[in-house]
């Protein structure tokens, strides 16, 4: 498989469980009930506005973190197979982390 269809596969499977919890889960009732014993209720509708207007925000970071996580980790990998004189390409330990993270 390659890796482009593996990472989009690991950030479907990983942004699956966060949008069920944010859609399905979760929704303004319990958003509210929450609210009404943290802040008082003349802020409530502006907090669910906001939360509102930043839900994608989860999305995009979650995305980013991924990427940055699958990258640092195949460099580290590959780091060490190149100081023990090895002959790995970067794209086979990148494949292989992104297969580990399924």
């Amino acid at each position: 498989m390659k890796p482009t269809v593996l990472l989009l596969l690991v950030i479907f499977l990983t942004l699956l469980p966060i949008f069920l919890v944010n859609e399905v889960l979760l929704d303004e009732a319990d958003f509210i009930n929450f609210l009404v014993s943290e802040i008082p209720s003349s802020q409530i509708d502006q907090a669910i506005d906001f939360a509102y207007k930043m839900k994608w925000l989860a999305y995009f970071l979650t995305i980013i973190f991924l990427l940055l996580k699958s990258l640092i980790v195949s460099s580290i990998v590959w780091l060490g197979v190149f100081l023990s004189n090895k002959k790995q390409p970067f794209y086979g330990i990148w494949k292989v982390t992104l297969w580990a993270q399924l």
